[in-house]
């Protein structure tokens, strides 16, 4: 997953792109583009493409785009989640690993019992 920022304090500018190349279930590939505001949920978007290195093309193609708008990539931290809870896609950071809502909630009756 890539993840870059822009953050402008002077125009209270601060956004958020995630962008990131997953499998399919039928064997093709996805591109999976989030965006917005930090701290609030964001926009998501995705893409289908039918083998690998075109989704990479398509993930290299967006990623410069927004470096030339101004954004900067963001190294990878254990501090903070990659991206921000979306509450469309109903997921959970925890941990650096990413848990369905059912999982979840799994693991914390397990931990309440």
């Amino acid at each position: 997953m890539i993840f870059l920022t822009r953050i402008d304090v002077a125009r209270n500018m601060r956004r958020f792109y995630a962008v990131d190349v997953t499998p399919t279930l039928f064997g093709e590939w996805q591109l999976v583009r989030e965006w917005g505001r930090i701290g609030q949920g964001g926009t998501l978007r995705t893409c289908t493409y039918p083998a690998l290195d075109a989704a990479e093309k398509a993930q290299a193609r967006s990623v410069s785009r927004k470096v030339r708008s101004g954004y900067a990539i963001r190294p990878r931290s254990r501090d903070r989640p990659l991206c921000p809870l979306n509450s469309t896609r109903r997921l959970a950071v925890v941990d650096s690993t990413v848990l369905g809502v059912d999982q979840q909630i799994a693991k914390s009756r397990q931990t309440s019992s």
